[in-house]
């Protein structure tokens, strides 16, 4: 029943979506011209064959992906679909060859639908939380085998899916396979209903290293001689926090360099003038000690 509600209510939700799609992309968290995908519209042809589907909600998850992503692509085409723009923005650099990107549709069923009839993928597989009811239904209707991988979800999350344990089942027991990144995951996945439960670990602590530029980085290490100190994927209210400790810490620490990386990079400007006008590596400005 609650299943049912749920789809009912999310039919019935486009008109509002639509309208969240578009103040997100005025505020950069959308690509323009990019908002038929979050719709179901594809952007890209379907290439030929069996097709991968993995979904991956942003930066961190698309990272942890990305060594599986490789091994699927060696074998055949690959869809990754993420939510985010930094991770659009990641996978157009990082993605391999025979790996295509789009965002992936809301959780609205006349949209998932329209996404599928259009990829055809052969298996779906999604990353760590992304259960999607209605997409994940619409992958049982139509008979693609789903896999939860690196999965993870928290005591509270058990706590409330259980008020809804009929769903909870008819989800999570739905996945042929549900790789838990941990023992305590796993127990929450199987107390749900799952079934098929794997703990094979984390999949972020086996990524390899990130890509750099040899040269930059000596620039860098040339630049920031004295301490550093790195606050990242900081939020809203959290960087005038970085910046008042950063002014106390000037006294012992003189030539102090405090790195600032908004979780949302869109934010520069604005975390640079709360800083009081701090230089933006963005725009290829020194990094300034002090």
């Amino acid at each position: 029943m609650i299943l049912g509600l749920y789809a009912g209510a999310t039919r019935l939700a486009p008109p509002v979506l639509r309208r969240m799609l578009r103040r997100r992309a005025g505020r950069g968290k959308e690509v323009a011209g990019r908002l038929g995908e979050r719709e179901g519209f594809a952007s890209l042809p379907r290439p030929e064959g069996s097709l991968v589907w993995v979904h991956a909600a942003s930066v961190g998850e698309t990272m942890s992906a990305l060594p599986l992503i490789k091994l699927l692509a060696a074998r055949g085409p690959v869809l990754l679909t993420t939510g985010t723009v930094t991770s659009a923005l990641l996978a157009a650099a990082r993605l391999p060859e025979g790996a295509v990107h789009q965002f992936v549709p809301l959780d609205v069923p006349q949209w998932g639908a329209r996404f599928l009839e259009h990829w055809h993928p052969d298996a779906a597989v999604f990353l760590e939380s992304e259960i999607w009811p209605n997409l994940l239904l619409a992958c049982e209707a139509r008979g693609i085998r789903r896999f939860l991988v690196n999965g993870r979800i928290s005591a509270a999350s058990t706590r409330n899916w259980r008020c809804a344990a009929g769903s909870a089942r008819r989800l999570l027991g739905g996945f042929a396979a549900i790789h838990a990144q941990s023992t305590g995951d796993a127990a929450h996945f199987r107390a749900l209903g799952a079934a098929r439960v794997l703990e094979w670990g984390n999949l972020k602590f086996f990524a390899a290293p990130l890509p750099y530029d040899e040269a930059t980085l000596a620039a860098l290490q040339a630049a920031l001689p004295g301490p550093v100190w790195l606050a990242a994927s900081t939020h809203p209210g959290e960087e005038i926090l970085v910046y008042e400790a950063h002014q106390a810490l000037l006294g012992a620490f003189p030539g102090l360099v405090t790195i600032l990386a908004p979780r949302h990079p869109e934010r520069g400007a604005e975390v640079a003038a709360l800083c009081g006008a701090a230089p933006r590596r963005a725009l290829g400005q020194p990094p300034v000690a002090g």
